[in-house]
């Protein structure tokens, strides 16, 4: 059976929900200006092999509100969540 172990290694802490899932899910920490989080996940085939993968996740500062299309541009540039597709037989 497959495990996943999703687990913050460095940046400013969040609360990873489901982070034994493929697909760890958290709300971005409030920032006074860009940051990247680091996460490693470890995957576990069940068969004796197991895989490990960092991403890195650059969260930006950005007012909803903001009428600079720099800062709309810079968002959708940089928009991501973590998810992870780890193939059979890893």
């Amino acid at each position: 059976m497959k495990s996943y172990s999703w687990k913050e290694v460095s940046g400013k802490p969040v609360n990873l929900t489901d982070a034994n899932t493929a697909k760890a899910t958290f709300t971005a920490p409030s920032l006074s200006k860009e940051s990247t989080l680091r996460f490693k996940l470890t995957v576990d085939t069940g068969k004796d092999k197991t895989a490990n993968a960092i991403v890195n996740l650059l969260v930006i500062k950005y007012n909803s509100k903001s009428r600079h299309q720099k800062d709309k541009e810079k968002v959708n540039k940089y928009k991501s969540s973590i998810t992870a597709n780890m193939k059979e037989g890893v």
